[in-house]
């Protein structure tokens, strides 16, 4: 299903660390092969168990912070992953034009500098009054090119230079350093927001390709014209059709044994794929489907057409819960997650403005989008009552649509509180129930 070179690599995370065979994917992230224990002796907490099909990101930035004590970020499943690039995509927009507006303030006062004969008292002092307001701004900044820039904009506010004389040449040149190393974050940031993106649309693809196989499969299954017609997650909570009328054919008795043995080298085809599938949250799914190919093949053998038909039928609502858990990740938690994300951002900015810089617990309404929150309440509603009127779990291996269910019906019930954050949890653990 995915490429990917087997080698031995080193992890650390959590004040653990973690050595063991893992994936090496083409864009550089870490599969785990299999579940494996993360020893935390740096830590009184328990050591944890990384999952088989999760995924280990390098971050720099975290290992620059933490001075090598985290290498890499942990990420659940292929989704969680894409989330996370997506994140760190608009982390880096917003840098991207913060630091357009930094170098412009920079340049401005420079040119303040250079003329301040021409300048009122007043009109200085409101000029350093805002500097200071920019410097403070900067006190909790942590990537080294935004604090070397804070100093020397620090070193701006006194227009004094190292023998005592008022030296505003000296003032403007600083500002100029600043300007400089604003200047290389700007370019680090675009270099990290280009990787990104090319990241996050390459795991991306992968899950729309695994995706993709279920959809095969589920065509085989499901549709009641031509087997090769595509199907696709849009189409599963809509049909009530049974087994395609080409499967059924080939299972008829008036086929004899020819129409089971091309029945069998289908089922095959899909035993391969499913059995390569490797990554959270779909392998625990393709485990079940591949049990259930194995058992539909040794019917095929058998000749036990109508236990080969029930069984298949029992496959098809298993499949149905995938869809599901997609069109649960990408028209409700992603792009709530986005948005929250987005909007948090705005009014950090937004408080920034005109040097104020408030502090405070930032709480997001309906209020700050009401049209793109209303956008996602729909969309929840209309998953919710899919899968309570078309998702089943009754001969699943185990039950979870009443804890999914729960998970959803406590989600709306947030949003209608205007709490986006506790819909957005509840959210993730429906997910994870899948």
């Amino acid at each position: 299903m995915i490429d990917f070179k087997v080698e031995k690599r080193t992890v650390n995370n959590g004040g653990g660390s973690l050595t063991c065979d893992m994936g090496v994917l083409v864009w550089g992230d870490l599969l785990m092969l299999e579940k494996q224990p993360m020893l935390r002796p740096k830590r009184k907490t328990q050591d944890a168990k990384i999952k088989a099909g999760s995924f280990w990101r390098p971050n720099r930035e975290l290992e620059d912070r933490t001075d090598g004590d985290a290498t890499h970020a942990h990420h659940d499943d292929a989704y969680l992953l894409q989330a996370a690039g997506e994140h760190v995509i608009l982390t880096e927009e917003f840098e991207v034009e913060e630091m357009r507006q930094r170098i412009a303030e920079a340049a401005d006062f420079s040119t303040i500098m250079l003329d301040y004969r021409a300048m009122s008292i007043q009109e200085l002092t409101d000029s350093l009054e805002s500097q200071a307001a920019r410097v403070e701004s900067l006190s909790a900044v942590r990537d080294g090119e935004k604090v070397a820039a804070r100093e020397m904009m620090a070193e701006t506010l006194d227009l004094t230079d190292s023998t005592g004389k008022i030296n505003p040449m000296a003032k403007a040149m600083q500002s100029g350093g600043a300007n400089g190393r604003f200047r290389k974050r700007l370019k680090n940031a675009q270099a990290i927001r280009n990787r990104e993106m090319v990241r996050t649309k390459q795991v991306s693809d992968m899950i729309v390709e695994h995706l993709h196989q279920y959809s095969l499969l589920w065509s085989m299954l499901s549709m009641r014209a031509t087997p090769e017609k595509p199907g696709g997650p849009e189409q599963v909570f809509d049909t009530s059709a049974s087994l395609s009328s080409g499967f059924e054919c080939l299972l008829s008795e008036t086929r004899g044994n020819e129409g089971l043995e091309a029945a069998e080298s289908r089922l095959k085809r899909f035993l391969e794929v499913f059995s390569s599938i490797r990554i959270r949250p779909f392998c625990k799914n393709a485990a079940h489907v591949v049990r259930e190919l194995k058992s539909a093949i040794r019917l095929c053998r058998e000749a036990n057409r109508a236990g080969l038909m029930s069984l298949l039928r029992k496959l098809r609502r298993g499949i149905r819960w995938i869809f599901a858990l997609d069109d649960l990740q990408m028209k409700v938690i992603l792009p709530l997650s986005i948005l929250l994300e987005r909007l948090r951002r705005l009014i950090k900015r937004e408080r920034g403005k005109n040097g104020t810089f408030t502090k405070g617990p930032i709480v997001i309404t309906r209020a700050a989008a009401p049209l793109l929150f209303g956008k996602i309440e729909d969309e929840l509603k209309l998953i919710r009552q899919k899968v309570r009127e078309k998702c089943r779990d009754d001969e699943l291996r185990r039950s979870i649509k009443e804890d999914v269910e729960m998970y959803l019906g406590t989600a709306q019930a947030a949003l209608k509180k205007d709490d986006w954050q506790m819909a957005k949890s509840n959210l993730l653990r429906a997910a994870r129930c899948i």
